[in-house]
């Protein structure tokens, strides 16, 4: 799975994100907004992207759902 990420160009503050994720079972916008010292707001924009890009999925019950979390994909 490392080897994709390192194929995909991400900036520094997803890159932090995709390494926390590593090492947890899903966190929220939230907790990862603590984590990379963002917003709730610019974290949710960096998540969209790194959804997009396949590199992370969510997990909630609707799109909505302010307790879904994000797992690095693969993991």
């Amino acid at each position: 799975m490392l080897d994709r990420i390192s194929e995909v160009s991400v900036e520094d503050k997803d890159q932090v994100i995709l390494n926390t994720l590593a090492g947890v079972n899903g966190l929220t916008t939230s907790e990862i907004a603590k984590v990379i010292g963002l917003s709730s707001r610019a974290t949710r924009t960096r998540l969209v992207k790194l959804l997009e890009l396949g590199l992370v999925i969510e997990i909630g019950t609707s799109p909505k759902d302010p307790k879904r979390k994000y797992y690095l994909r693969g993991t």
